[in-house]
């Protein structure tokens, strides 16, 4: 396509048109295969004229886009000697109605975009591969750095002569803005980062400040320090202390039946209305007959016998006189029996209550174990004899029923501490019931990835000591000498710690943001899809091009309007004081 032809003879007939003369000086005269009266260009191909034409505003876009390429070579050329000043002057004025149109202004951006963008690739990658010297291997080993090369790139291969020194470090703080301006769109987007445990607790449905999604961060340590400010402190410890709360609930649904939805209260409240939760399954399995035996392919053990191997276990450390009475015990409850699934299940769930009666107590004799052999023999007699569907509905319960026992044993190890259950106290738990080897697998369940979670949100990183006071200090030094700009994110920071919508805000868990994500994940798996890396890697260059084309000439005005906004803040606020 003969576009420099092209766009020539279409930049004289805008000027006719605007001044009914020729076209401005210096400029080729129109190709005869013009045709002003329709304001089209006739469609060249390799210098073959296909009798086509153009619609106008494609005419005068694929001229701009020709324009664009051109002035790019022209001031390279100019560089190297072969092009010189007069030309490309005299180019620019022949080139000046077209740039006056809409479409020519946008094939311009496109046509210097797609002339720039392999200059900038071709430069970045040479010097992350060091060919370009060590240091500039460095500076472009960061995104920030590599931004700065790349903008520098292009504002002096687009600079026109006189120019080349100002647009080429305008180009280079332009490209050092992009990456900036990208990470904070992300920050928007995604909201703050955190850590593994902070992202896995908020798909738990727990509610997390801004600190407390990443522990390690310095955030998190004024949070900590701000609990003991007066008025806003009380409020940044209520929010804190809320996640602990629903970390706490969501530990005990985790060890309820499924379904049930934790009151918050009272810890021990907590804990039993758990335990009330697992009846309605447990009543499934009712109204069945049974017999006291555990029902095998070979010889049936009677419960009785199971009963007393229990009472000789090794894995207590109970004397025979302690064991006495826990035999009296499970023998009453082996007398009960009336042949029924009913009188097994209350039994059982006696035994059940006797084991958390001894567990909250701290178990000071060890008698658990031989509880605990004793419930596991009315257990196997009920699975021995109960049909399809009410074996599935205990076994439902019994399966939620063993992270219940791990939270009975936290919470008794809380004993009255005003914490009540914490995530150590839950991870100590979930070691001493799950077997040995289990737990070295990494085993333990749901329980012990909350408890792992906990400790790395909730643990206190700055406690309440002095060092509070040195964090307080350099806030309160900063208020001091830059109050305009410290109040404003002061007040910024206090709203997103103790309003939810601050908090989902900084989590990036609010409906805009997620549509956001979706659709940045959706764009992303299509493009990985499509392209092999190397091209992603290309277009992500013409998607800089274009960024930096677009912004080089805006920067000085931007930089000056924020700079006059800025002083026009500060005067009215220094009258506000």
């Amino acid at each position: 396509m003969n576009l420099q032809g092209q766009f020539a003879a279409l930049a004289q007939q805008v000027a006719q048109a605007k001044g009914g003369g020729a076209g401005p000086a210096g400029a080729p005269p129109m190709s005869g295969a013009a045709s002003p009266a329709s304001g089209s260009l006739p469609l060249d191909i390799a210098g073959l004229n296909t009798r086509l034409t153009m619609p106008q505003w494609l005419s005068r876009g694929a001229a701009g886009a020709g324009m664009g390429m051109e002035n790019i070579v022209r001031n390279l050329g100019n560089l190297v000697g072969l092009e010189p000043k007069a030309a490309i002057e005299a180019a620019q004025r022949r080139d000046a109605p077209l740039e006056a149109t809409t479409a020519g202004k946008v094939g311009n951006f496109i046509g210097q975009t797609a002339a720039t963008a392999p200059l900038m690739f071709g430069g970045g990658e040479l010097a992350a591969a060091g060919k370009l010297g060590d240091g500039i291997a460095s500076l472009a080993g960061n995104t920030l750095g590599r931004g700065a090369l790349e903008g520098a790139i292009q504002g002096f291969a687009s600079a026109a002569p006189g120019h080349r020194v100002g647009d080429t470090i305008l180009g280079g703080a332009t490209g050092t803005l992009l990456p900036l301006a990208g990470k904070g769109l992300g920050r928007l987007v995604d909201g703050l980062p955190m850590t593994d445990a902070a992202r896995a607790l908020l798909q738990r449905g727990i509610d997390l400040t801004p600190g407390q999604l990443n522990p390690e961060a310095q955030r998190n340590a004024s949070e900590e320090a701000f609990q003991s400010l007066p008025f806003v402190g009380a409020a940044i410890k209520r929010a804190r202390s809320a996640s602990a709360t629903q970390w706490a609930q969501r530990a005990i649904q985790e060890g309820a039946a499924p379904g049930h939805i934790p009151v918050p209260g009272d810890m021990n409240e907590m804990l039993g209305a758990a335990y009330d939760s697992f009846a309605p399954l447990y009543d499934q399995a009712k109204g069945f007959p049974v017999a006291p035996t555990i029902m095998n392919e070979g010889a049936d053990v009677p419960l009785k016998s199971a009963l007393a191997s229990a009472l000789k276990t090794k894995s207590s450390l109970a004397t025979a006189a302690e064991r006495k009475p826990i035999a009296g015990f499970l023998q009453n409850e082996l007398s009960r029996l009336t042949g029924d699934s009913d009188s097994l299940l209350a039994a059982r769930s006696n035994i059940r209550a006797q084991i958390r009666k001894v567990a909250l107590q701290g178990d000071p004799k060890d008698v658990a174990p031989i509880l605990q052999q004793g419930e596991q023999a009315f257990t196997d007699a009920l699975r021995s004899q109960l049909p399809k569907e009410a074996l599935t509905a205990l076994d439902t319960a019994d399966s939620r029923y063993g992270q219940y026992k791990v939270l009975e044993r936290a919470v008794a190890a809380s004993k009255d501490q005003v914490s009540g259950l914490t995530p150590s106290k839950l991870s100590g738990a979930v070691a001493a019931e799950t077997p040995r080897g289990v737990y070295a697998r990494g085993g333990g369940g749901t329980l012990r990835d909350l408890a792992r979670e906990g400790k790395e949100v909730f643990e206190a990183r700055s406690p309440a000591t002095g060092h509070r006071i040195g964090i307080l200090g350099g806030e309160a030094e900063l208020a001091a000498k830059h109050p305009l700009l410290a109040y404003p994110l002061a007040l910024a920071r206090v709203m997103s710690i103790v309003t939810p919508t601050g908090r989902r805000l900084a989590a990036g868990m609010t409906g805009p943001q997620l549509a956001g994500q979706a659709l940045r994940d959706q764009i992303t798996h299509s493009f990985n899809e499509s392209f092999s890396p190397d091209i992603l890697k290309l277009l992500g260059s013409f998607a800089r091009s274009g960024a930096s084309n677009y912004l080089i000439p805006r920067t000085p005005g931007a930089l000056e309007a924020a700079g006059t906004g800025a002083l026009s803040a500060a005067h009215a606020a220094r009258g506000l004081l």
